[in-house]
Formats: C-alpha cells, structure tokens, sequence
C-alpha cells in the first residue's frame, strides 16, 4: 500500500492491476467504504468477500446469472445436451446462479487453465423435477465457459473501479487515510446513486438479502419463499400453459398471491389453495410447466 496517496487513488491502482487478485482488491475496498461509512458498498463488498449464501436467485445481481448448457451424463456418450421444446422452462434451466465468493471464482479459473467447461449442479429439488420429467437417472448439469466465471471476476473488478472514479470525480480522495466530514457525506451520495444504477439496489443489499432469509420461515409446514418462487415462475411462465389450465387455476393462483403477502399467512388455507393449482395443473399432462408446477407443490405439501 502506498501510504503517499489518498485512499480512493490506491484503490483505482489496484483495480487496474491484475496482479493483484480480486480478494485484495476487495479487502481494499472494504476498508475504504467502511473508512466513508457507506454501509451500502461494504454489504455488497462482504458478498463478493464471503459468497452470497442465503440470497435468494432473485436478489443476486444480474453478471451472477449466467447462461450456461444444461447436459445430462450418458453412461456410453458421456455430457449429453439436454433437448427441450418450451423456450420459458429451457431459458430457466439453462441459468446458473452463482453464489460463490469472487475470490473463489477466481481461484477455480486459475487452478483449471485448460477446461473445456465448468460444471454447475442442480439442486436436489431441481434435479427431482428434471429426472421425472425426462424419465431418467443420468446425473445433469449446467456446462459453463470459463469466460463466462472469469467475466463475473471481471465486472467485480470494474465495478470497483468505476465507484472509485466516481469518488474522485466528486472530490472524495481520503488523503491521509482518512475522509473529511464532507467527503463522508458527499461519498455517501455518490456511492447511493452509483449501486443504485449499476448494481439494482439503491445501496444496501444487506437489506433485501434479509429480507429474503427472513422469507424462509415457515408457516405450518409451507416454506413461504418458496410459496412466493412459486407463484411468481407461474406467472411468468403462465403463457406457456394451456389456456384452459390458466383459466381454471387463476382465482386459486390470485387467492394464493394475497396469502402469501400477508404478516400471518392462514396454512390451511394456502394448503387448499396449492391443491386446487395441482389439480389445475394435473389437467395438462405432458405440458413441462404444469409438470413442474405440480412436483414444486408436492414438495411445498410434503408429498
């Protein structure tokens, strides 16, 4: 560390040399957001130290939603593409959620120089769903490109840079190694407005993270965030279902969407509420959303 320049200056050296590895560079970043008391930028550096375990798909940022080919493993031709005709269910598992640290990711490409490929699991329920609807055992998972890691590490990387720009460019340099009482507050407007536009958030990703942990408590035995995952791939994917389907389930859907919101969600109603979508959904065999659809709610009802 050169101790001679201001804090935000270090940090953009270190964001342009790739010597250093994103784990430093995030550490450095660390300490400048909690030096500024941007308690936003430091929740959003913390994920990207430590790994987004526990936020759920929706609240991970967009560069962490990466396209991949889902394969399954043929015990004579080995990794097999996964041939599906819905463009909606083909678009969902062809997505892979990537939730380890950057500086893991980073580690992963450097160790493995030469592969082809990275292998993303599914999860147990995921998997349960794909064995039934293709009728097969065989292992599956979605194939990444390397570039397609490395350019997460990446736009970490860029990320950081540009915040640290945007600092400098509003007068905010930290010389000395600390920040004056107007750098602190002209720092925390410009790093609001900068993860507000660049990230999703108007900051504080801690917030949402939270949110969404505190969604996994159960009511009876309904796990409600996956109640809500529920209800929300239904409606995204609803065109993809018959139209018959989508008339006989929508007042059930609705009725499960207001439950859902409330502070104490009735679970004998949301119980009755799943079973008249189930049976909605039993009515178009063979359709992969409703298929889908009623293997989740098996899970959520416990069988």
């Amino acid at each position: 560390m050169n101790d001679g320049l201001p804090l935000v200056i270090q940090l953009q050296q270190k964001a342009f040399d790739a010597q250093d590895s994103i784990s430093t560079l995030l550490r450095m970043s660390k300490l400048v957001a909690i030096k500024l008391g941007v308690e936003g930028a430091r929740e959003w550096i913390e994920h990207e130290l430590n790994g987004y375990e526990g936020v759920v798909n929706d609240d991970l940022p967009k560069y962490r939603k990466v396209k991949g080919s889902p394969r399954a493993r043929n015990p004579f031709h080995g990794w097999i593409p996964m041939t599906i005709s819905d463009n909606d269910f083909a678009e969902a598992i062809s997505t892979a959620h990537i939730i380890q640290s950057a500086g893991a990711l980073e580690e992963t490409i450097r160790s493995h120089p030469n592969e082809d490929y990275l292998q993303i699991n599914y999860s147990n329920q995921q998997y349960t769903i794909l064995r039934k609807m293709f009728s097969t055992d065989f292992p599956m998972a979605i194939h990444l490109t390397p570039a397609s890691i490395w350019a997460i590490v990446d736009r970490v990387r860029n990320l950081v840079l540009d915040w640290a720009m945007a600092l400098e460019r509003e007068g905010v340099l930290g010389a000395g190694m600390q920040f004056s009482m107007p750098e602190r507050q002209k720092g925390s407007i410009v790093t609001n407005n900068y993860f507000a536009n660049n990230i999703g958030v108007a900051g504080d990703i801690s917030g949402s993270a939270q949110l969404n942990l505190n969604q996994h408590a159960h009511v009876g035995s309904i796990d409600v965030a996956a109640l809500r995952q529920l209800i929300a791939q239904l409606e995204m994917n609803s065109s993809a279902l018959p139209p018959e389907v989508r008339s006989a389930m929508a007042p059930a859907l609705a009725a499960l969407q207001h439950e859902a919101g409330q502070s104490s969600p009735d679970p004998s109603k949301i119980r009755t509420l799943l079973a008249s979508v189930r049976t909605a959904c039993e009515g178009a065999a063979g359709n992969l959303v409703a298929s889908g659809a009623v293997e989740l709610i098996k899970a959520l009802l416990g069988g």
